[in-house]
């Protein structure tokens, strides 16, 4: 079956963006937990699972994560959520929103712990941020109406399993976007050729995805 003029330069185009993202990438090595976490199977259900879970997961991120930075638990308020807040030498911002909510318990000195939030009211997922600099983008010659911040959200970490398996999928979502932000070293002039309509967003999402483990996806904001 011959190929018409368009489909060429599509496949053109396919191989020419997978051999761009392919070049100088350093391919995840799996590296087994390193946090004595809380044995046995999660189950949403349970209160003290949730609270266990939850203390993982802070202890995951204090000791095994570098870089992120989250409000003072003192400050934080019935209720709230923990989010982990880490911003890269590109000034790439990436989040991890826990799911790790304060919620009231009067046999803690505090009156206070945190517990994951059931599965209907929380999910744990990431989110990657970027604005173009202002003076950049005159320079650049990017359109004053052309877009200048980007958002970009995953979906929800899979919570079945082990305590340590869901820290593990935690894990290497976090360490596949830090290797994708190590990658754009010059976030500018990259997000520059998609406000300008020279790079495809869909390019960037798909990017994105390919960074994160198993069949998690990460898009736009809307």
């Amino acid at each position: 079956m011959r190929m018409t003029e368009s489909q060429l330069r599509s496949l053109v185009r396919d191989l020419i963006s997978e051999a761009r993202w392919k070049k100088g990438r350093k391919d995840r090595v799996w590296k087994p937990n390193a946090i004595q976490t809380n044995q046995g199977k999660y189950d949403p259900r349970n209160d003290r699972h949730r609270q266990m879970l939850a203390q993982d997961l802070y202890k995951n991120m204090t000791k095994a994560q570098q870089g992120f930075t989250t409000k003072s638990i003192r400050y934080l308020k019935e209720g709230e959520e923990i989010v982990w807040k880490k911003t890269f030498p590109n000034g790439m911002k990436l989040s991890v929103f826990t799911s790790v909510k304060t919620e009231p318990d009067p046999t803690q000195k505090s009156g206070k712990t945190f517990r994951f939030a059931p599965r209907a009211k929380g999910r744990v997922y990431f989110k990657i941020e970027y604005t173009i600099p202002g003076a950049y983008a005159r320079v650049a010659g990017i359109p004053q109406d052309a877009q200048m911040y980007y958002s970009f959200s995953s979906t929800p970490v899979n919570r079945v399993g082990t305590f340590a398996q869901i820290i593990a999928r935690i894990n290497a979502g976090i360490e596949g976007l830090e290797a994708f932000g190590d990658r754009i070293q010059k976030a500018a002039a990259y997000f520059s050729k998609v406000a300008k309509g020279d790079e495809d967003i869909a390019d960037v999402e798909a990017a994105l995805t390919d960074a994160l483990p198993g069949r998690q996806t990460m898009s736009q904001d809307v």
